[in-house]
């Protein structure tokens, strides 16, 4: 069955542009729009993939205090909130993970690292070593006041 456009002469040239016999889209335009449909997945996949390696291996964390009373400090990687930093009083490194056991370090010495060094080699977990390499950045926290920096520590890919 053919559609035919409305008010016009040439019947032989009226069936639809956009429709093949069975009313359906036809295989060229069809191929087409799968075509853009696809292109598009691909870019975001792109974009997305691009933008998390950026936040993976290049973007600072970014850090704030909770309070001066309990001396806390939380870090995250911007545009990964399943990879947290926090640290408690007297120097307590927690670092989670979706895809990896919580592993924590409670050396002092754990921050006195520069750039090229894991954030405390001492650490028994395995899996510090891992989670840090999905981040990147100077981390920064106070010692009993928000005016007192302590120290900055480098995380994973320097």
């Amino acid at each position: 069955m053919f559609y035919l456009r409305k008010n016009t002469l040439h019947s032989a040239n009226a069936v639809a542009v956009n429709h093949d016999c069975a009313g359906g889209f036809r295989p060229i335009q069809l191929a087409k729009m799968m075509f853009l449909q696809m292109s598009i997945v691909v870019a975001f996949l792109a974009f997305s993939s691009a933008y998390l390696t950026e936040d993976e291996a290049l973007m600072a964390l970014e850090r704030f205090a909770n309070s001066v009373s309990n001396n806390m400090f939380y870090a995250r990687v911007m545009g990964r909130p399943d990879i947290k930093i926090s640290s408690n009083f007297p120097l307590t490194v927690q670092i989670t993970d979706a895809l990896l056991a919580t592993t924590s370090c409670t050396q002092s010495e754990a921050f006195s690292y520069t750039s090229g060094n894991d954030l405390n080699s001492n650490c028994p977990a395995p899996a510090n070593a891992r989670a840090l390499m999905k981040c990147s950045g100077t981390v920064t926290w106070q010692n009993g006041s928000p005016q007192m920096p302590w120290g900055t520590a480098r995380c994973g890919n320097p």
